[in-house]
């Protein structure tokens, strides 16, 4: 390990490490990088970076962890958190006002940072001298959580964590998409599912790849009749969470979002998980005995929707 800036770090009066350290143990890495500044400080502190959003594959562990996970082989050190900025420069400035804070508010030590390969420097803006520290050994955080992530083990240790992880996850609301289409004959397009008895809307989760939740609706219509039809004028109906029985127990759930488009032309087939599809007219549906119930919030609102725009009876007198 070398230093490839001309100065001398023991010069300063407090080395500080910026680090996120989203790894279950400290490697050979990490532990040098700590030693090497040690050695050349009385006076140490590890700032650990404190994402936004939390409990991601990239930040998997929260912040107390982190500090346990030190604490535990450098009980001496100093360890704060650094919460993320929406600036490089916000980031910097808050930074350089958290280093003296330990030794009091007017506390004016100097101090250098100590960063790695791939590390915060490129972005740090701020006033301290930054040292880069080299080394032969060289560690891939991503790859380290994505070994670790595939280990199952067989220990109440292993299960607890597992335990903490779930309940310290947020409640996640999960978006979807439903939609029906029209037709010139006064008709909308309802589907079933494998042994359900009753109607239901076309639909699934959005994609981190849809645009929007008018393509979502689109490619959600595409995927479960045959993708064989071609479909104008999506409009939004209403949204609203949906009652899923497979949620019942979770404190997760489903908030969808319900359009209506104009079938234009071409050959409609039930695909992906819908069992079959039906033309109906909405007068002879009763809400509460032919639409499955999760469903049944949204069909009263297209009822609605319906009337109000004349959306049938346009398409109706098109034709005559």
């Amino acid at each position: 390990m070398n230093i490839k800036q001309e100065l001398n770090p023991s010069d300063f009066e407090i080395g500080v490490v910026v680090a996120r350290f989203q790894v279950h143990k400290l490697h050979e890495g990490h532990i040098n990088l700590i030693n090497k500044v040690i050695e050349n400080h009385k006076k140490v502190i590890i700032f650990l970076g404190v994402p936004v959003i939390g409990n991601t594959k990239s930040n998997p562990l929260d912040y107390a962890s982190r500090e346990a996970m030190i604490k535990s082989v450098y009980p001496n050190v100093i360890v704060l958190p650094l919460k993320d900025q929406r600036s490089n420069e916000k980031w910097s400035r808050e930074l350089d006002n958290q280093i003296q804070v330990p030794f009091g508010e007017r506390s004016s030590l100097s101090a250098v940072l100590y960063g790695s390969r791939d590390s915060f420097i490129p972005y740090y803006h701020g006033k301290y001298s930054v040292v880069e520290l080299t080394t032969d050994v060289l560690y891939s955080g991503t790859e380290v959580r994505k070994q670790v992530s595939k280990e199952i083990l067989s220990s109440e240790d292993f299960r607890a964590d597992v335990i903490h992880a779930t309940y310290a996850a947020r409640p996640v609301t999960y978006p979807t998409v439903d939609i029906t289409v029209y037709n010139d004959r006064g008709q909308i397009l309802l589907a079933k599912k494998p042994n359900e008895e009753f109607y239901r809307f076309i639909g699934g989760f959005v994609d981190r790849t849809d645009i929007n939740w008018e393509e979502a609706a689109k490619r959600e219509f595409s995927e479960e009749t045959g993708g064989n039809a071609e479909i104008g004028n999506v409009s939004y109906v209403c949204s609203g969470a949906i009652n899923d029985w497979r949620y019942g127990k979770t404190e997760s759930g489903i908030m969808t979002t319900l359009f209506i488009g104009k079938f234009l032309w071409g050959r409609i087939e039930p695909s992906d998980d819908i069992a079959s599809l039906h033309w109906v007219e909405p007068k002879n549906i009763n809400v509460d005995k032919d639409i499955m119930e999760e469903h049944r919030d949204l069909y009263a609102n297209l009822c609605v929707y319906l009337d109000k725009n004349n959306v049938l009876k346009i398409a109706t007198e098109v034709v005559e």
